[in-house]
């Protein structure tokens, strides 16, 4: 059997790794791999207690805002401005704004606005226009595990979703190609440098047989796992399809410079563009890195579409599930749903684009 791997560097553990288990997000590291509170177990393969990785507590403890130079301001008798002056004054009042508990605690009762499969179902009736487009973007986390769980799911929608959207799939080869077939899906389009080699991470594009579609690897982007495919369909402008997983390893710094450089290019190709994906940035906290995504977006001229929570633990939730477009003034809905997908702790995200041509 496979044995099992740290979610942040992938590489398996032996019987000698000494690992810990997050307490929230129940994911498993090695010790250099997650920043860690408590203290872990030891001895081979012991996992620790009631400890939390470094992403978790990120998102749930309160201060986590605060920087060193924030905190460099309070030995005010080594500063040499006037502590009196406005300046600093204003330094101070906004530090204090920052490590107020009131302003940082996190309120666990944020209206996700998710939908159920019965609301979705009354909202999209089965008469769907054929000039629409509707993407379904999950991730998934292990697709083996959860593939009846996500079946089901989709048995009960109304429709047949155009796009199906994977990350972390954790696939290393093409078990499910049969079912997708049978259900009228063309074969899936995997991240092609992961393909038959894939222990974790992966991601999938699965599209509707009904569609024209046809593999675009050439803008495959190293260091991330992506997979990329163009629809075409009569006297409409052909769309690219991308969808990203960002892994915790990468830094933000990196990934804003890949995804910039990958939406300058496509921009200049006047191609038009839909791209879903895990990007590990959580749009519902303010934080500076959601801000500079926002802004790399909206500089290239695409915006993101989802608007509630994708992921939900028992103490937090966060938008890191994405859906990102150049069209999208054709864009008519989009929505998560309350659906647990098996074991996944991501909601599946939906967007439906009308007259995207």
């Amino acid at each position: 059997p496979m044995l099992e791997s740290c979610y942040f560097c992938y590489a398996p553990f032996t019987p000698f790794d000494t690992f810990f288990s997050c307490l929230y997000c129940k994911n498993k590291f090695h010790f250099p791999c997650g920043t860690h509170l408590s203290a872990p177990g030891s001895g081979g393969c012991t996992s620790a207690r009631d400890v939390f990785c470094n992403f978790c507590t990120i998102e749930i403890f309160p201060f986590q805002t605060i920087n060193n130079d924030h905190i460099d301001i309070f030995d005010l008798h080594e500063q040499e401005t006037d502590p009196r002056s406005d300046n600093i004054n204003d330094v101070l009042n906004q530090t204090f704004n920052q490590i107020d508990p009131d302003n940082n605690l996190i309120d666990l009762n944020i209206n996700t606005g998710s939908i159920s499969e019965l609301e979705f179902n009354k909202k999209f009736p089965n008469s769907k226009s054929s000039a629409s487009l509707s993407i379904l973007n999950l991730n998934c986390r292990s697709l083996s595990k959860n593939f009846s769980p996500l079946t089901d799911f989709l048995s009960i929608i109304n429709f047949k979703f155009d796009i199906i959207t994977l990350t972390e799939t954790f696939i290393a080869d093409n078990d499910f190609i049969g079912f997708y077939k049978s259900a009228g899906y063309h074969d899936p389009f995997f991240d092609n440098r992961k393909a038959g080699t894939l222990h974790r991470g992966g991601t999938v594009i699965f599209v509707n047989n009904k569609l024209t579609v046809s593999p675009r690897d050439e803008f495959h982007m190293d260091g991330l796992e992506n997979s990329w495919v163009q629809i075409d369909r009569p006297r409409q402008k052909p769309v690219v399809i991308g969808t990203i997983y960002r892994p915790h390893s990468l830094n933000k710094d990196k990934f804003f410079e890949i995804l910039d450089n990958q939406l300058t290019r496509l921009n200049a190709l006047k191609l038009d563009v839909i791209i879903t994906g895990d990007m590990n940035i959580n749009l519902l906290q303010s934080s500076s890195t959601a801000e500079e995504y926002v802004d790399l977006l909206n500089s290239n001229g695409f915006v993101q579409l989802i608007k509630q929570a994708t992921r939900i633990i028992p103490t937090y939730q966060s938008l890191i599930d994405h859906t990102i477009t150049n069209i999208a003034t054709s864009f008519t809905n989009s929505g998560v749903f309350s659906s647990k997908i098996g074991t996944s702790d991501h909601q599946p995200t939906y967007v439906i684009f009308e007259k995207y041509s």
